[in-house]
């Protein structure tokens, strides 16, 4: 996924995350996919660029994939339906609606017939998350890890407020988009105490805290973890 953007303001997904995990001697590619695209294109576009990568690496051995967010939900249908279980060793999905989120129901009811999501927002559905479940069973022989994250109401920038509320009062501790019982896939790892933009190393000055410094080594960490169980 690219760089996210709040109005004129760009901030880099996985600011440092990527060179940190380099230095330990992993090589790391950083996918790029549709932000609102559905699961399925997403999918392809994430086997296309992974292919490439390890034909131009020469590698051939099974790898790790960390996914954050909707890039979970790529994953799994990438590696359960486009054929590329036998190169996948393992996923970590963080913060990943496996169960979909409530948000995407709200936002659905209250803008029918506009498509502020497009294909991803429906697809990001309680009801979508549940069929998908269905038709996208884990794949054997990868392993499935998870992680969650939730912070309380004062830690969440306020341009989630209301996303946390909505999320909260349905489904209970969130981080502002995904709840941690929806995030839950597989083995279980952690929780994190970071909100759903933390996670990814993106500083939000003037909403919360800073976790910076934090949240780097927690990838690190989890992704030396799943290498070392391959």
């Amino acid at each position: 996924m690219g760089d996210m953007r709040i109005g004129p303001v760009r901030f880099p997904c996985f600011r440092g995350i990527d060179t940190a995990v380099v230095q330990r001697g992993y090589p790391v590619l950083v996918t790029r996919v549709s932000p609102m695209g559905s699961i399925a294109k997403r999918a392809g576009q994430l086997k296309e660029q992974i292919e490439r990568f390890l034909n131009e690496r020469k590698l051939s051995g099974p790898i790790v994939i960390a996914a954050h967010s909707m890039g979970g939900l790529d994953a799994r249908y990438m590696i359960a339906e486009l054929d590329m279980a036998p190169r996948i060793a393992a996923l970590i999905t963080v913060s990943t609606p496996h169960r979909g989120s409530s948000w995407a129901d709200w936002m659905l009811r209250r803008l029918r017939g506009f498509a502020i999501g497009g294909p991803a927002q429906r697809d990001l559905t309680v009801e979508s998350c549940a069929q998908f479940n269905q038709r996208v069973p884990d794949a054997p022989g990868v392993k499935y890890y998870s992680i969650c994250g939730a912070v309380p109401a004062q830690r969440i920038p306020l341009f989630s407020r209301k996303s946390y509320r909505v999320v909260y009062d349905a489904e209970g501790d969130n981080d502002g988009l995904v709840s941690v019982a929806s995030a839950t896939w597989g083995t279980h790892l952690e929780t994190w105490p970071a909100n759903h933009w933390e996670q990814r190393n993106v500083r939000l000055p003037g909403f919360v805290k800073d976790m910076s410094g934090q949240i780097t080594p927690r990838w690190v960490n989890v992704i030396e973890k799943a290498a070392a169980a391959v």
